[in-house]
């Protein structure tokens, strides 16, 4: 862990409300614009969204979509909701939440395409990237970043292969 924490000042637009990231934060922030993948594997409560976010910040800054592909509607809306806050740094941003339950109709097609961030279950990810072609789903060709929460649903028997084949695709 580093030993200087990096303060929050340096994405003073995020607005997060305490003066400088924690110690798992302050390691992903030198990796945020550089061309990598990144993993963290923190404990509950360590910051993962924020970690997220300074992710999906990068991409939005330069003129690219990012996805939060989220374990369960639950969470998908809870996230869209946090970022649609008038107080969070993301609320300029146009979100839109795709889960299985939405058609996709042509103005939902629309809404998607000039969406900024994409709030997605990990099944719909996996279905939009199956689909691309048939659903002329070319917007994701404008993801800059894509964030799996709860990836460790990877060894899960049920779920894990949609997941598995949504990241192969994507």
């Amino acid at each position: 862990m580093p030993e200087n924490l990096i303060p929050t000042s340096v994405v003073p637009h995020l607005r997060y409300p305490y003066k400088n990231f924690n110690p798992a934060q302050s390691l992903v922030v030198p990796w945020r614009d550089k061309d990598v993948n990144i993993i963290c594997a923190f404990p509950t409560g360590a910051g993962k969204t924020e970690c997220a976010e300074l992710i999906m910040d990068h991409a939005l800054r330069n003129r690219k979509k990012a996805i939060y592909a989220a374990p369960m509607k639950a969470i998908a809306q809870e996230k869209k909701k946090k970022w649609e806050s008038p107080e969070h740094g993301f609320s300029g941003y146009s979100v839109i939440e795709i889960t299985s339950d939405y058609q996709m109709t042509p103005e939902r097609l629309k809404e998607v395409k000039e969406a900024d961030i994409i709030v997605m279950t990990t099944e719909a990810l996996d279905s939009k990237c199956r689909r691309m072609e048939s659903e002329k789903n070319d917007w994701l060709l404008d993801v800059g970043a894509l964030v799996v929460d709860e990836v460790h649903l990877l060894t899960f028997e049920v779920r894990g292969d949609r997941l598995e084949s949504a990241i192969m695709r994507f």
